[in-house]
């Protein structure tokens, strides 16, 4: 075997590896869970709050908060609050609860 080849095949094994890794989401929700505990109450701040199904401006979104909404907040990453939304956990940007 010609030593390209073979480096050519050790790439493809470690990009396969690399393809198979753990979706991240996983760790968010495990994050999610372990916050549960100290769930606090805060309310929407904003007209329309979107509500996704994923901590990122490109999760889908599931529904919308209005204004004065109380919602229950169980942790939260840099942007976003995760919540109670529909008896499951979800998430919105933090910048628009208070």
């Amino acid at each position: 075997m010609s030593k390209n080849k073979r480096i050519t095949e050790e790439v493809i094994a470690d990009t396969e590896e690399l393809v198979e890794a753990e979706p991240v989401e996983e760790e968010v929700e495990a994050e999610a869970v372990k916050a549960d505990k100290k769930a606090t109450v805060l309310t929407v701040n904003c007209d329309a709050l979107r509500v996704r199904n994923k901590p990122s401006l490109e999760g889908e979104i599931i529904g919308f908060l209005k204004n004065g909404d109380a919602v229950e907040v169980t942790g939260g990453s840099k942007d976003f609050a995760y919540i109670k939304y529909e008896g499951k956990t979800a998430y919105v940007m933090k910048q628009f609860l208070s």
